[in-house]
């Protein structure tokens, strides 16, 4: 009979991102398992595990996204431990599980400068490193544009969360409009919107909002819905699973680390809008974004709003800083980037169905945008 590796979870599953690294680690136990797991006692129950409780289920393995003061006790006992850390900073002597911030705020920026605003401002949580991390790689794209940033600084007398609610009420009115704002993770995002609200300012139209993580339950909590960054967190599960197996079975494998990256933006109500003055330039984006998986072409786009290509070609450019062709291509990677994390579809199929005539085409097209092919693409990031 097979042996069966027990392995102990301490991974919440009351948000998308502790029930999304589960999924993943579920995936590789089934392939190359089996494996069978011990999770962290619900919430009804009233005594959490100590070490010694789970030490008495002998684990073969350990990964934890709050590792504390438990850590060590548990590495002495020569247990293969990897943290998904939650809030602190890496973790040392073991694997550890950690986001690429700086890919979170550069892809949120790019998203919101290809809405067409002008004003941009951040909204982080205090003495977070991940928040801060975050709004350095937004303000980066944001200056590099020409811009520059509000930041959100919490008053001193803060205390509560009306307190909090307040302070961002009163940050919102002093903020130039319309403005695109990035919210460090759903959470504030949420915060944002319901502080807009008894603001008295408009969403999308005055404030357009993002968010990461895109936890569907948190961002359709809002009114109106909000946009977020969506991660491969399952494609990190099953590499943590992945590598907790190799800790398991050479048991002198080093540390490493494994990181959870943007794959692609969730666009909502809190972000569907053009802040552009020009209205063919509007019926132009709205054009590309509904008609991104077929072949269309610059004078198509042209002949829809009923300009010339060359007139424009230089309002768009006007407009938004970049050429209409490189819109286009943009929308076409994206599309392209969610079919190959999102679907089982082969990459033939998902170029046909984009409207390419063979996969050496799109896999150009594709490497040129994203720096890798759509295979390596999907084996990074997809889970399936």
């Amino acid at each position: 009979m097979q042996d069966v590796k027990r392995i102990f979870l301490q991974i919440e599953t009351s948000r998308a991102y502790g029930r999304s690294m589960l999924r993943g680690i579920v995936e590789y136990s089934k392939k190359f398992g089996p494996w069978a797991f011990l999770h962290e006692e619900p919430f009804y129950h009233k005594n959490f595990n100590t070490v010694k409780q789970i030490l008495a289920w002998k684990p073969d393995g350990i990964i934890t996204r709050f590792p504390q003061k438990d850590i060590e006790q548990l590495r002495d006992h020569g247990i293969p431990i990897i943290v998904a850390r939650h809030i602190e900073k890496d973790i040392s002597g073991v694997p550890n599980v950690k986001g690429d911030n700086d890919g979170m705020g550069k892809m949120a920026g790019e998203y919101l400068l290809g809405l067409g605003f002008h004003e941009f401002g951040f909204c982080g949580l205090e003495n977070m490193f991940w928040s801060e991390n975050r709004c350095k790689a937004f303000e980066k794209v944001i200056n590099d544009a020409g811009h520059s940033l509000n930041i959100y600084r919490p008053t001193k007398k803060r205390k509560t969360q009306r307190d909090d609610q307040q302070s961002l009420v009163e940050w919102l009115k002093s903020l130039p409009n319309p403005i695109a704002i990035m919210a460090c993770n759903d959470d504030r995002g949420k915060q944002l919107i319901e502080a807009a609200k008894i603001a008295g300012i408009r969403i999308p139209d005055g404030i357009a909002v993002i968010g990461v993580d895109d936890d569907e339950v948190v961002c359709d909590l809002c009114y109106p819905s909000l946009s977020s960054v969506k991660l491969n967190v399952s494609r990190a599960g099953y590499e943590t699973a992945k590598l907790l197996d190799e800790m398991m079975t050479k048991k002198s494998l080093l540390p490493n680390e494994i990181i959870v990256r943007p794959i692609g933006i969730a666009r909502r109500q809190s972000t569907d809008v053009y802040c552009v003055e020009d209205h063919e330039v509007v019926k132009s984006l709205v054009y590309i974004r509904q008609n991104a998986r077929y072949m269309i072409q610059v004078s198509d786009v042209a002949d829809y709003v009923c300009l010339s290509k060359r007139a424009l070609q230089l309002r768009f450019k006007k407009a938004l800083g970049y050429s209409l062709y490189e819109r286009i291509k943009k929308e076409k990677v994206n599309k392209m980037a969610e079919l190959l994390t999102e679907s089982t579809m082969s990459v033939l199929d998902i170029a046909l169905y984009l409207g390419f005539s063979s996969i050496n085409h799109i896999s150009r097209f594709f490497k040129q945008e994203r720096g890798c092919s759509p295979l390596e693409y999907r084996k990074r990031y997809s889970v399936r």
